[in-house]
């Protein structure tokens, strides 16, 4: 039932109709049914697909001149920790586009359709959009992000925190977020 071919002794010459996939023996057809979950929104915006070709990209041009020059400042006094500027402005249609990967991870990787083999494509495609724009499961990216204002830097530097946030604070910086950024 729901295949078209004739079937052979010990040779499986049929095939499933559409809506259907062999079951895991190969003796059945069985209904097909959707993973639930949507895709994620296509990106049509030129600016945020130079940001999604390259999840590295900091964009420090955009940052306000009082962030720019702290951000230069830290740079300066922190220079024996090698500071790396991770995510700095980030367009608003960008921020939104990380929030849409995070929620759909989100979704697939704790809701209901974590275990739906449905999803295990769409699952896997998430994931890894997840990993390479580097979000973090403890840390949701938020609408209006000071990101998205030019007011916001994530900075990697090689040194005890306690130093870098004193660092920080002389430059007119501060981690609202200890423990989680």
């Amino acid at each position: 039932a729901n295949s078209t071919g004739t079937p052979a002794t010990n040779l499986t010459i049929c095939t499933c109709n559409t809506g259907y996939q062999p079951d895991t023996a190969g003796t059945s057809c069985m209904p097909v049914f959707p993973c639930p979950v949507t895709d994620l929104p296509p990106i049509t915006d030129p600016v945020v697909q130079a940001f999604e070709d390259n999840p590295n990209l900091s964009d420090t041009a955009n940052l306000t001149p009082r962030m720019q020059t702290a951000l230069s400042c830290l740079q300066t006094a922190a220079v024996a920790g090698l500071p790396s500027v991770g995510s700095a402005y980030r367009p608003p249609a960008y921020n939104q586009h990380l929030i849409d990967v995070w929620r759909k991870w989100d979704e697939l990787e704790k809701g209901k359709n974590s275990t739906n083999p449905a999803c295990a494509d769409l699952k896997a495609n998430i994931q890894g959009r997840f990993k390479r724009h580097k979000l973090l499961e403890s840390q949701r990216p938020v609408p209006g992000s000071p990101h998205t204002r030019g007011e916001a830097v994530d900075v990697t530097i090689s040194l005890p925190p306690a130093n870098i946030d004193a660092l920080a604070a002389g430059c007119q910086l501060r981690r609202p977020l200890p423990v989680k950024d």
